[in-house]
């Protein structure tokens, strides 16, 4: 029994190797094609090493034997159209092995593009820095490539060479450095940037300002909320570009949480309509009931037209300690603000509103009774049901 399963395993073992052996025969033979192949000639040794290479990905032990059948034939090829189709399948199955050979194609310029292709996808150290090498070796067209595909990879090491190509003469390399700075962040970023900024062209000067916005991101992502409260307030001074200003405050908020309250209510009482418009809508980032009576505290200051917003705000924050406010404002003397405050009802009444809201519900204006009926349906609470029923029956 002992010998019938090894005769078995051994027999297996062998087909296989005989199988792999076969096919890398077959992969030799279509490379030999493959190394001076041309568009419009037969694509059938294409199609073999497409295929070989795609089963390779799964198979760890055939992969290596693949990739350095291809490696050697980049090396060997003899036709653009030949290396355009070898980084394609080094993209697929490349580790650090094929990167000396892929490195000596990104000076090309006919076949950087593609040697970038297959570099980037390669989790191996040695592709990132292969491409930081060629960055002083490349024209500035190919430069702003590579500078792309280092951001894409968030390659820090790359970070003093990006610093260095903000000052290029050349307008798409500056701009591709700022936004690779950008996009790896951190603090040394930032500084780079902000002194690049002084002297920047107008048209650099923009792309500047997007990557440090992006910086304030991801200092806010991690955690590190005073560093981007530091840049968003320098966007949101004024005499900055209105959408500069609007990004700004909505960093802020998301800097400083329950402190920003203060500075929602400066610009919602400032005459700028797009800033107050913006500062409502960030009424519902803050949380805390403390910032919700400083919202509430505004009200009465405000136009009708505002107060139906920050009313509407008020609501979509759903904190009771709003209700009261609320329910004062149903009895305005403007309709707008009378819906906006049934409407709010909604999101912070709880059964004591039930009364209110069906009141409204029958003896309102078309709009009340419409948005009275809604806010019905949404109140929360466990005594919300009784109440709808006591109402009932009173009617």
């Amino acid at each position: 029994m002992g010998i019938s399963l090894f005769v078995i395993a051994l027999t297996t073992a062998m087909s296989a190797v005989a199988a792999e052996s076969d096919s890398m025969a077959k992969l030799d033979e279509a490379l030999k094609a493959v190394e001076t192949f041309e568009h419009g000639k037969d694509s059938g040794p294409l199609n073999l090493v497409e295929k070989l290479v795609f089963e390779s990905a799964k198979d760890a032990g055939l992969r290596g034997a693949v990739e350095q059948r291809i490696i050697r034939t980049l090396g060997s090829a003899s036709t653009r159209d030949a290396k355009i189709f070898l980084c394609r399948q080094l993209r697929t199955i490349g580790t650090g092995r094929c990167v000396p050979q892929l490195e000596k194609l990104l000076t090309d310029p006919e076949l950087s593009h593609m040697a970038r292709y297959a570099l980037g996808r390669i989790e191996d150290p040695a592709a990132a820095a292969a491409m930081r090498r060629a960055l002083n070796k490349t024209s500035v067209k190919l430069q702003v490539g590579i500078i792309n595909t280092l951001a894409n990879r968030h390659y820090r090491q790359a970070l003093p060479y990006f610093t260095i190509l903000l000052r290029s003469p050349d307008s798409g390399v500056a701009e591709a450095a700022a936004r690779a700075l950008g996009r790896i962040g951190g603090a040394e970023a930032v500084k780079a940037l902000e002194s690049a900024r002084r002297r920047a062209s107008k048209t650099l000067a923009h792309r500047i300002d997007g990557a440090l916005l992006i910086c304030a991101e991801q200092f806010i992502a991690g955690g590190q909320k005073s560093e981007a409260a530091r840049i968003y307030q320098k966007f949101y001074a004024p005499g900055q570009a209105e959408h500069f200003r609007l990004a700004g405050l909505r960093g802020l908020v998301a800097a400083r949480g329950a402190q920003a309250a203060p500075l929602l209510v400066e610009a919602i009482k400032g005459t700028d309509p797009d800033l107050r418009q913006s500062a409502i809508e960030f009424m519902t980032i803050v949380k805390g009931r403390d910032a919700t009576k400083t919202f509430v505290a505004l009200l009465p200051s405000l136009p009708p037209d505002a107060q139906a917003l920050v009313l509407r705000a008020l609501g979509a924050r759903g904190d009771s300690a709003a209700a009261r406010a609320v329910s004062t404002a149903t009895k305005s003397e403007h309709e707008l603000v009378r819906v906006a405050a049934l409407d709010a009802l909604g999101g912070v009444g709880d059964a004591s509103a039930v009364t209110l809201l069906a009141l409204r519900a029958a003896t309102g204006g078309d709009n009340e009774k419409k948005v009275a009926r809604a806010s019905l349906a949404r109140l929360a609470g466990d005594d919300v049901d009784a109440a709808l029923l006591r109402s009932i029956g009173m009617g």
